[in-house]
């Protein structure tokens, strides 16, 4: 049997310590069936090491040439909470 998955994210802005600059992290959360106002993490991306993945002609201006050393030890992405109520964004 097939069973719909839907996802939220959420961003939060945090300064990059490397590049000084602001960014706005998002957390994916799978939204539950059960618990309806409830979403569990997923997943974090933040957009320095997205845009970085991008040939560079189609990297944003923004980020362009921006590299992230510490992108698997973040701290600012493991923050994200494990689950969280969907309307207020708050972990629960």
């Amino acid at each position: 049997m097939y069973v719909n998955s839907y996802y939220t994210l959420i961003g939060k802005t945090v300064i990059c310590p490397k590049w000084d600059v602001k960014v706005t992290l998002q957390g994916k959360y799978r939204l539950s069936a059960e618990k309806e106002q409830t979403g569990y993490f997923v997943s974090a991306s933040c957009p320095i090491t997205e845009n970085s993945r991008l040939p560079l002609h189609k990297q944003c201006p923004e980020y362009k040439l921006m590299r992230c050393p510490n992108s698997d030890t973040c701290k600012y992405l493991k923050e994200f909470a494990p689950c969280v109520d969907i309307n207020t964004g708050q972990s629960r």
